[in-house]
C-alpha cells in the first residue's frame, strides 16, 4: 500500500522518516511499502502537495511525505499498552524516555500480530501477520553552538497471501519475509543565531523474500529483494533578517539492487546521484510572501536534470483571507530494476519530466467558526517511464512521448459549530489522462479510456466530533 498525491501513482511521492529517505531501490518503481509502519511510535505527519522536486528531488513530483517518530518529553516516561482483537489479534507496545537540558532519548518496542481473514473459500486456512518494531533515538546538546542527534527504526515482518485465489485447489503456501531499517546520525553547529549548519549520514535497508507456491507448479524456490541506500547530506539556513532566509544543501546518494530471482543467480547492480538545492524565502512587502529553490541533480546513468519552484502568497491586511500560488518543474529518474529490466540493461533511459502548478485560497469567517482552504492544481509529465512487450515478444522498460495529466479540485474545511460540535470536510477531485497508454486517442480505434487506473474519481472524508455536556473529558467523533 502507499499514498497517492493529487490525483498520481504512488512512485510520484516521496517518504522521509526522520530525514530518511525511504523507498526500496529494489522495488519495481522506487516505491515504500507503507504497510509495515505501527502508528504508536510515530509523533507527526507532514504532508506537502504538489511538486517538491526544487528541494527533495527524484520523484517528488506530486509531494512529500515527513514522517518523525517519537522523542523524549522533559523528565522520565514510561508506558505500556495492550489491544486485543478477534481473529487472534494482539498488539502490544512498550517505550522509555525522558529529557534534560542536555539529553534527549526516546525508544519504543512494539509487537503486533494478526491469524488474519482468507479469501480461500474451501478450507479454513488464514493469512497471518506479524510485526516487530523498534524507534530509537537519542540527541545530546553539548554547547549552545554543537549538538549531536541520532535516530534508528527497525520493522521485521512476516506476511502470508493467496497467490491463487480462484483455484479451487490451491492451498495456502504464500509468504513473504521482510524488513526495513533506517538510521542516521547528524551533527548541527549553529556559529550564531543567524546561521545553522547539518551534516548527516543516513542508511535505509529493505529485505524482502518471496516463496513459491508448490500448487503452481512452479519448484524453482525464493525469489529475494534488497534495497540498500547510503546518503551523505549538508544542509544549511542563514536568516538574513526577520523576513528573508536561505535554505541550502548538498547531497550524495548511493542505491544498491540484490535481486536473486528463483534462486538461480543474484543480479546486483548500484546508483549514485548527486545533489545541489537552495531555497529562499522572503517577505517582500507587508502582505506578498514568495519563495523560489532551484535544485541540479546527476545520475550515474540517466544524466543530469535540474528543478525550479516559484510560490507567492498574498496575506490581506485582515489576516484572515490568502491567496496562494506555485509553479514548478520536477523529475523522476529512473528505478534499478526499470534499468536492469529482465537483466538487460538499458543505458538510453532518461528521467521523467513534469510541470505544474496550483492555486488556491484560504479564507476564515472567525464570527462562523469556519475555515476553508480549496486549491486547484494541474500536474502534467512527460518521457514516461513504462514497461512493453515488442514485436518479438521480448519486454522492455523505455521512455514514451505521452503525455500523463493529472488536474483538479481539493477542498479542505473545518467548521466549530459551537463548543459542543465540530465538523471537518475534505473532498479531492482529481480528473486525468494517461498519455502514455495512447498518446493520440482519435488515431487508435481500440483506445477506449484516458483515466490513470487505480486513481479515484472522487474523495470525500467528513469528520464530526460531539462533546457531551458536563462531561469535559468525553467526546464522540464520527
Amino acid at each position: 500500500s502507499a499514498i497517492q498525491l493529487r490525483g498520481l501513482p504512488k512512485r510520484y511521492s516521496t517518504v522521509y522518516i526522520d530525514g530518511v529517505k525511504m523507498s526500496d531501490p529494489a522495488s519495481p518503481t522506487n516505491d515504500f511499502n507503507f504497510n509495515h509502519i505501527l502508528t504508536s511510535q510515530i509523533a507527526r505527519v507532514e504532508i506537502l502537495k504538489g511538486n517538491q522536486s526544487s528541494v527533495y528531488g527524484s520523484g517528488a513530483i506530486g509531494g512529500t511525505i515527513n514522517i518523525t517518530t517519537k522523542k523524549g518529553q522533559p523528565g522520565f516516561q514510561k508506558n505500556i499498552q495492550y489491544n486485543n482483537a478477534s481473529h487472534g489479534t494482539h498488539n502490544l507496545s512498550l517505550s522509555l524516555s525522558g529529557a534534560d537540558d542536555n539529553d534527549n532519548f526516546y525508544i519504543g518496542l512494539e509487537r503486533f500480530q494478526t491469524d488474519g481473514m482468507s479469501a480461500m473459500t474451501h478450507n479454513d486456512e488464514k493469512d497471518r501477520y506479524r510485526n516487530n518494531s523498534l524507534v530509537a533515538n537519542y540527541a545530546r546538546k553539548f554547547s549552545d553552538k554543537i549538538k549531536f542527534e541520532s535516530n534508528l527504526r527497525v520493522a521485521e515482518t512476516y506476511t502470508q497471501y493467496d497467490k491463487e485465489v480462484d483455484t479451487s485447489t490451491a492451498e495456502h503456501n504464500e509468504e513473504l519475509d521482510a524488513l526495513q531499517t533506517s538510521s542516521n546520525i547528524s551533527l548541527v553547529y549553529e556559529p550564531n543565531s543567524q546561521f545553522t549548519n547539518k551534516l548527516t549520514l543516513a542508511n535505509a535497508y529493505i529485505e524482502r523474500i518471496a516463496a513459491a507456491t508448490p500448487n503452481s507448479g512452479n519448484s524453482d524456490g525464493q525469489d529475494n529483494y534488497f534495497g540498500t541506500r547510503y546518503g551523505f547530506m549538508y544542509s544549511g539556513s542563514y536568516n538574513f533578517n526577520l523576513d528573508s532566509s536561505v535554505v541550502f544543501g548538498f547531497e550524495r546518494e548511493d542505491d544498491k539492487m540484490g535481486y536473486n530471482k528463483n534462486m538461480t543467480g543474484r543480479l546486483d547492480d548500484h546508483a549514485y546521484v548527486t545533489s545541489k538545492y537552495f531555497d529562499y524565502q522572503s517577505r517582500v512587502t507587508k502582505n506578498i510572501y514568495a519563495t523560489f529553490g532551484s535544485r541540479f541533480d546527476e545520475h550515474k546513468h540517466a544524466g543530469n536534470e535540474d528543478s525550479h519552484r516559484v510560490t507567492l502568497a498574498y496575506l490581506f491586511d485582515d489576516k484572515s483571507t490568502k491567496l496562494k500560488s506555485s509553479y514548478g518543474t520536477g523529475f523522476r529518474f529512473p528505478s534499478l530494476y526499470e534499468l536492469n529490466w529482465l537483466n538487460s540493461f538499458n543505458s538510453s533511459m532518461k528521467a521523467e519530466t513534469s510541470e505544474s502548478f496550483d492555486f488556491g485560497i484560504e479564507k476564515s469567517f472567525s464570527n462562523l467558526g469556519l475555515s476553508i482552504d480549496a486549491s486547484y492544481f494541474n500536474i502534467k509529465y512527460n518521457d514516461t517511464l513504462e514497461g512493453w512487450k515488442g514485436s518479438k515478444g521480448d519486454w522492455s522498460t523505455n521512455n514514451f512521448p505521452g503525455v500523463v495529466k493529472s488536474q483538479g479540485l481539493e477542498l479542505v474545511s473545518k467548521w466549530k459549530k459551537s463548543n459542543k460540535l465540530n465538523f471537518d470536510l475534505n473532498y479531492t477531485y482529481p480528473s486525468t489522462y494517461d498519455g502514455a497508454e495512447q498518446d493520440d486517442p482519435d488515431k487508435n480505434e481500440s483506445y477506449h479510456d484516458a483515466r490513470l487506473v487505480r486513481v479515484p474519481r472522487h474523495i470525500i472524508n467528513l469528520v464530526t466530533n460531539i462533546k457531551i455536556p458536563g462531561y469535559k473529558n468525553l467526546d464522540f467523533s464520527l
